[in-house]
Parts: structure tokens; sequence; C-alpha cells
């Protein structure tokens, strides 16, 4: 039994780009279309895409990290101060 999908690879990730707002889905896309026109195959161009993305989640979330603590001074030290200035 062959199973063949009606819908192109473009065209999921043209409805899934319409679905969503993820600018990373425009990159896959474009990769696709380039994978397509020189004929390498869609498993190597979406693990080199995935692999982009996660390390662009990976270097997002370490700055997010990285600001955190000074996120969280300014709270702390509002929810310290103004206690005391009221009890002192």
């Amino acid at each position: 039994m062959d199973a063949r999908l009606s819908i192109s690879p473009e065209a999921v990730l043209q409805g899934l780009i319409e679905d969503f707002d993820i600018p990373q889905l425009d990159e896959v896309l474009e990769r696709v279309r380039m994978a397509d026109q020189g004929g390498i195959s869609y498993n190597r161009v979406l693990t080199v895409s995935a692999d982009s993305i996660e390390e662009d989640i990976r270097s997002d979330i370490e700055t997010q990290i990285q600001r955190a603590p000074i996120r969280l001074t300014i709270p702390m030290v509002a929810a310290v101060f103004f206690p005391a200035l009221i009890l002192g």
C-alpha cells in the first residue's frame, strides 16, 4: 500500500505560516523551496532547520536568564525597602 500526500510540503508550511506567527517557519519554507530546486533531501533541510531553530531558542533563553537578576532586583528592593520604611 502506497500512501502519498496530495498537498506539497511547501503548501503545508505555507498553511502553518498563515496560522501561526513564527518567523522561523518562513526560513524553513525558503530552505525547503531551495532544497526542492537544488535536489537536496527534505530530511537534511529539516534537520539543519531544526538545529538552527534550537540554537536561536537556546540563545534567547540564555539572554533572558542573564537579564533576570537585573529585572528582579528592583521589585525585591521595593518589597523590602518600602515595608521597612512603613514599619520603621
